[in-house]
């Protein structure tokens, strides 16, 4: 048997610090390299250090902001994009343009209207 396993999943991981945001928020969507997830817990919360997350990087469900960058509207089944640079009411960081796309996130499950920001469910892929 291996002895150099460190963690059986890595879907959740603890005491890691995201690429961006540099301080993130529970329930927001986080990028780690070409890597995202969604923030577990605060940024130095939940028993993780300074400038570390709790990151969930598995194949779920996320009802999360995001918008229509694109400007003809987002329909289920189209694929969003994470970038640092947000954009929409309240410069969120997930849209639907693949231009100056810093990952992949997941896929749309629900509608966005043309050029509105909204929360929709959306189906987190973990892509490299």
């Amino acid at each position: 048997m291996a002895t150099n396993l460190v963690q059986d999943n890595g879907e959740i991981l603890t005491q890691i610090a995201a690429t961006h945001p540099a301080a993130p928020l529970t329930g927001a969507p986080v990028r780690l390299g070409a890597l995202t997830g969604v923030a577990l817990t605060d940024e130095a919360e939940g028993g993780n250090g300074a400038g570390q997350s709790s990151i969930d990087f598995g194949m779920r469900v996320w009802r999360l902001t995001v918008d229509d960058n694109g400007g003809s509207g987002i329909a289920i089944g189209d694929t969003i994009y994470y970038h640092d640079t947000g954009t929409g009411t309240g410069s969120v960081n997930l849209n639907n343009s693949s231009g100056s796309a810093d990952a992949v996130f997941g896929i749309a499950l629900g509608a966005v209207s043309a050029n509105a920001t909204t929360a929709i469910d959306v189906l987190h892929v973990p892509t490299l």
